[in-house]
């Protein structure tokens, strides 16, 4: 999951309109200290693997795995469970 962790930084800075050339620096200074840890290039490669399991039809496990990790990526892929109002 450590691809997952790294990715979802990189997510959560381009939300806040970073520049693409900078994101993987500033992910890479957000996640010093963490067992998530990596140089801005591994930060890279590992965004793009999720990216690509997301894409891959033929590997919906990953998939699976990747969309319900946790709530925040759910929110931040639009894939958020409404709440219905009573």
């Amino acid at each position: 999951m450590k691809h997952y962790y790294r990715w979802r930084t990189v997510k959560r800075i381009r939300a806040a309109e970073t520049k693409y050339q900078d994101v993987f620096v500033e992910a890479a200074e957000r996640l010093l200290g963490t067992q998530y840890y990596a140089s801005p290039a591994t930060i890279k490669d590992s965004y793009d693997e999720v990216e690509r399991g997301l894409r891959d039809p033929n590997d919906p496990k990953t998939k699976l795995q990747y969309y319900t990790a946790m709530s925040e990526t759910r929110e931040i892929m639009g894939t958020a469970f409404a709440v219905r109002k009573r």
